[in-house]
């Protein structure tokens, strides 16, 4: 891994869309649809995801002591 992203909060659609080599680590994902869309060869620990499509179309992703939250529409649990 050659960048690091460490406790910080996004919001947004696609925020870190397409980031590669990366370690995220006690990083919260807010309101914003596939925050990590098409990332490629990521490490993420301890990290919240707060709404749809976290790891949407992604490759070589390790995941350790993180939680996505449920997200309620129209009636239906996602």
């Amino acid at each position: 891994m050659t960048d690091k992203i460490k406790n910080k909060y996004f919001e947004g659609e696609r925020i870190l869309y397409g980031v590669k080599d990366t370690q995220i680590e006690g990083v919260t994902f807010g309101h914003g649809e596939s925050p990590l869309k098409e990332a490629k060869n990521i490490e993420l620990k301890d990290s919240i995801f707060k709404w749809k499509y976290p790891l949407w179309y992604d490759e070589k992703v390790r995941v350790g002591d993180c939680k996505i939250f449920c997200v309620r529409m129209k009636d239906s649990l996602i």
